[in-house]
């Protein structure tokens, strides 16, 4: 099979189904494939590529059980620990007491692979309401995959995906049994799993909750998929979403795809989004927060165009200041398209205006031109070379682009420039985190403690908006 082979064959999953695949492990690409084909009992790529292309309901079922393959189903229990202290201590206090009254809550997986994450959701649900008897809770855990959600019932897993459960839960929640762990009924029962694809599936979405979800995790999942269908995905959660509830997503992974019912909520353990009333305007969820240093916000470094540009007719400065603060009125509205109009003519004036390219470079994200994006960073970095600014948002871009690596030696640029930066370390222990390399988690999460322990208790540590003293103890946590 040739590499042309494997383009074709990516390229037609990619045109019929909407995943983005990563084309970077072509080695485990090529393996999915040829174990598809022996599975199809198809000698030749040429035969294969033959079945995906043809129009007959054969073709929709090898092209979803394609897709679903190339799409990593391994998890583990308490997988992105930020997450799960987010939600034990401040998501569900905060929606048990608004929903007191009423004594309601439902919880969707979506995603859920083999079920790990969903019956975390419920040992934290557990933990988490003391009066849970007194309580109508409802977790659904739903996956494209009928393999995963066989072995999500089964509920019986190997000491590997329970690296990661906090001290005491192994022995409160499973039955060991010849190095295998069961959940105990308490918590299985508490969670149904159900076949579901937030891809094809319409609203409302078939789990029983339209308009009824609290809190929903739907993690790693967009990083498969172009940015059309990941948009047409955040409108069904967003509206299986009550309001106040709250969307989880893998870090960053909705950054450029911003939804009118969805508004960002930066916490010390991770983002979250909380769903907004319909009509409302919901703030769009810019790079520049949090990262954005309040000096740079003010006082970009404008530096002059190269000395042998060609002449041009440059206005008074006020003249692209003017247009530079009607750029960022338009961006500030959602109006990329007329955001980037605006900084493309201040720009053309001035190569160098490091504001302008660094605005551009988010409102082209936003709108979805990662590529352009990159260019004009890239360029923001040559004209101001001592900031941080341009490598937080390039690591943005590698976030939601699953570029992990890219991301990480973005954040490490932005922290040589700016070593102060506690959200920066924070940011690069959850990706350290997320890729199971939990020593560097472990490192990253003490030097942004030691940062934190330097300032006054008092004093409000952007962007959370949290003081010091109460970060500490949330980072102690992490490390605990």
């Amino acid at each position: 099979m040739t590499d042309e082979d494997i383009h074709k064959i990516t390229g037609l999953v990619s045109e019929r189904t909407g995943l983005r695949v990563a084309t970077g492990d072509g080695a485990r690409l090529r393996k999915t494939v040829l174990e598809r084909m022996r599975l199809r009992r198809l000698s030749s790529a040429e035969h294969y590529l033959r079945l995906l292309e043809s129009d007959a309901s054969e073709s929709r079922v090898e092209l979803d059980a394609l897709g679903s393959a190339l799409m990593v189903g391994e998890s583990y229990f308490f997988r992105d620990k930020g997450k799960f202290q987010l939600i034990r201590e401040r998501l569900l206090p905060e929606l048990a007491e608004r929903w007191k009254s009423r004594k309601t809550l439902g919880i969707w997986s979506a995603g859920c692979a083999c079920g790990e994450e969903a019956y975390s959701l419920a040992i934290t649900v557990r933990e988490a309401l003391p009066d849970l008897a007194d309580w109508k809770i409802r977790i659904v855990g739903t996956d494209s995959n009928e393999e995963f959600l066989d072995k999500a019932r089964g509920g019986v897993y190997g000491a590997w995906s329970l690296r990661s459960a906090p001290a005491g839960t192994i022995g409160k929640y499973f039955e060991e049994k010849d190095g295998q762990f069961s959940l105990v009924s308490g918590i299985k029962n508490m969670v149904e799993f159900r076949k579901g694809d937030l891809r094809k599936d319409p609203f409302p979405a078939p789990v029983g909750l339209p308009g009824e979800a609290d809190l929903i995790l739907c993690r790693n999942v967009f990083i498969y998929y172009e940015r059309a269908a990941v948009a047409d995905m955040v409108q069904k959660l967003s509206r299986t979403l009550r309001e106040g509830g709250y969307l989880l997503t893998g870090h960053w992974e909705l950054f450029s795809t911003p939804s009118e019912l969805l508004t960002p909520r930066m916490f010390p353990e991770s983002l979250a989004y909380q769903r907004v009333r319909e009509g409302a305007k919901a703030p769009e969820p810019s790079f520049q927060a949090p990262y954005r240093p309040a000096v740079l916000a003010e006082k970009g470094p404008d530096l002059p165009a190269a000395i042998f540009s060609p002449p041009v007719s440059t206005p008074a400065k006020e003249d692209l200041e003017t247009i530079y603060s009607r750029a960022e009125k338009y961006f500030l509205g959602g109006d990329y398209g007329k955001a980037i109009d605006a900084l493309y003519a201040v720009l053309d004036e001035n190569p160098r205006h490091f504001r302008g390219l660094c605005l551009a470079a988010n409102a082209l994200a936003n709108a979805g031109e990662h590529a352009k994006a990159r260019e004009r960073l890239n360029r923001a970095v040559k004209a101001g070379p001592l900031s941080p600014e341009p490598y937080y948002l390039l690591a943005r871009i590698a976030e939601e682009e699953g570029d992990s690596a890219s991301a990480v030696e973005s954040l490490k640029k932005a922290i040589y420039l700016e070593p102060s930066s506690v959200a920066a370390y924070l940011e690069l222990a959850a990706i350290y985190e997320n890729a199971r390399e939990f020593e560097k988690a472990r490192k990253a999460r003490q030097s942004a403690l030691s940062l934190l322990t330097a300032l006054p208790k008092d004093e409000v540590v952007a962007p959370y908006a949290e003081t010091a003293g109460k970060m500490i103890l949330m980072v102690e946590k992490l490390l605990a």
